[in-house]
């Protein structure tokens, strides 16, 4: 197989996911750091939407973190990220798709909150490894698009509440640990960390 390549955002949760998968499987992969708003052409060649991240692996095009997981497991089932049982599995992609779908959202919801109101952070970050533009992209083309998009109110709103105890609880009442929610919680925790 020749090296992945993977479309992202470098202070995307979700794209750390994918990065770690990639990791964890032990791949060489190149990285792609897309610029917030000009990403949708990069990522429109390969599929439909929008949000990244987004795997090239040979002939196969992984979109959203998820599945870039599965394809991982399917293309490198050495070291597997998901259980071969079927029940088991079943859980942990029940446990990821929960995680993603609510816990991540919510944290996703947080992080811009805070980060939007703090340009020269995000603008740095957002700028790594990206187009030598991106700078000043970031400085006056990205406005009030990410505020709309995600429901993030202006600087007078209070800040949305995420609540990481019932997360804790939830994941500590079930009988089995999975890779997946490892992964997830620790790209929760570097996210609250920021």
């Amino acid at each position: 197989m020749e090296n992945p390549e993977l479309y992202q955002f470098p202070i995307s949760h979700y794209c750390e996911k994918a990065r770690w998968a990639l990791d964890y499987k032990g791949l060489d992969y190149r990285v792609h750091n897309l610029v917030p708003g000009m990403h949708q052409r990069v990522v429109g060649r390969f599929a439909a939407g929008s949000s990244v991240p987004l795997l090239v692996a040979g002939d196969r095009v992984a979109h959203g973190s998820a599945q870039i997981i599965t394809v991982l497991d399917e293309l490198v089932p050495e070291k597997p990220l998901t259980p071969a049982d079927a029940s088991q599995r079943g859980e942990a992609l029940a446990w990821e798709q929960w995680l993603d779908s609510q816990v991540g959202v919510d944290v996703r919801l947080v992080c811009y909150h805070t980060l939007l109101h703090h340009r020269d952070i995000v603008s740095h970050y957002f700028r790594q490894g990206g187009p030598w533009w991106a700078g000043l992209f970031l400085r006056f083309g990205f406005g009030k698009k990410p505020q709309v998009r995600f429901g993030i109110g202006g600087a007078d709103v209070e800040p949305p509440v995420f609540e990481i105890e019932p997360v804790a609880i939830e994941i500590q009442e079930t009988e089995r640990r999975f890779m997946l929610i490892e992964i997830i919680l620790d790209q929760i925790h570097g996210f609250l960390f920021l």
